[in-house]
């Protein structure tokens, strides 16, 4: 009764929820074609949908821009403006990637209307 079960249990493969589906046995010495795979479920990506995109929600856009400054605080003073002209917030100030650099990256984001 117990190899019954077990045999069951090894021939009764899960395909989704609710959804059960016999697969071949195989032999006690092995052998045999082994139990198709469950065909793999990619999620959906964002946006990947049309049904659940809202068309008069807004979307949000991110941007980047260098600037030259020579000090953090001029840096942040410019992204600050480049954010007010393009009406978006400033995300972040990436600074210079090397030393005595004057380059940095202003980040933004923010919802525009579609």
């Amino acid at each position: 009764m117990k190899k019954l079960i077990a045999l069951l249990l090894l021939t009764l493969t899960a395909c989704g929820e609710g959804e059960f589906r016999f697969a071949p046995a195989v032999p006690a010495g092995g052998g045999g074609a082994p139990a198709p795979a469950r065909p793999a479920q990619t999620p959906l990506a964002p946006g990947a949908n049309p049904m659940l995109n809202d068309p008069e929600r807004e979307e949000w856009v991110t941007d980047e821009e260098g600037i030259l400054a020579d000090t953090p605080e001029e840096a942040q003073r410019k992204c600050r403006q480049l954010a007010e002209q393009r009406g978006l917030e400033l995300q972040d100030i990436k600074p210079p990637s090397r030393r005595g650099g004057k380059r940095y990256v202003c980040k933004f984001g923010g919802y525009v209307e579609k």
